[in-house]
């Protein structure tokens, strides 16, 4: 069995939705087992970056933002990867290498750098454990779908 090639616009899309729905699948699994939150009080708990704390009374249409919210930075960050990996190759050729890498990356940029200019009323991780899980999730869940995706890049002929 081959696996698929894509055109850059294909895996940034492919990478981006994959990336986006199996980190919040993790992320509602790993919520609720640890933390008794629900998937709907997660969705918004992203909402807030737009929204602030009015996310939590919005009900589903803030959810709804926060779903699209979720997806957006994985498309962003897709992006980023794909456009990249055009210039470094090395990014296409060891995806399982460079997307933990990568999650590492994009753990630093959503902490550092997305969440504290928006109105998210979450931050960095309070105990060792929520900041391994938080890295973890990035490193082996999130970015590697997109480095895969980056890597089935078809060559330019």
């Amino acid at each position: 069995m081959t696996l698929p090639s894509f055109n850059r616009t294909q895996a940034i899309l492919w990478g981006g939705f994959a990336a986006g729905f199996i980190e919040l699948m993790a992320i509602f699994v790993i919520w609720q087992v640890f933390e008794n939150v629900p998937p709907l009080v997660i969705l918004q708990a992203v909402a807030t970056a737009f929204m602030g704390n009015d996310a939590y009374q919005a009900g589903a249409q803030s959810a709804l933002l926060g779903l699209v919210l979720h997806f957006f930075v994985s498309f962003c960050f897709a992006a980023a990867y794909v456009t990249v990996s055009g210039y470094v190759s090395p990014l296409r050729k060891y995806p399982f290498i460079f997307g933990p890498l990568y999650g590492i990356v994009a753990y630093l940029v959503m902490t550092y750098i997305v969440v504290p200019i928006s109105l998210a009323t979450f931050g960095r991780p309070d105990t060792l454990f929520s900041l391994a899980r938080s890295v973890l999730m990035h490193m082996f869940i999130f970015a590697p779908p997109i480095a895969l995706a980056a890597s089935r890049i078809r060559a330019s002929r």
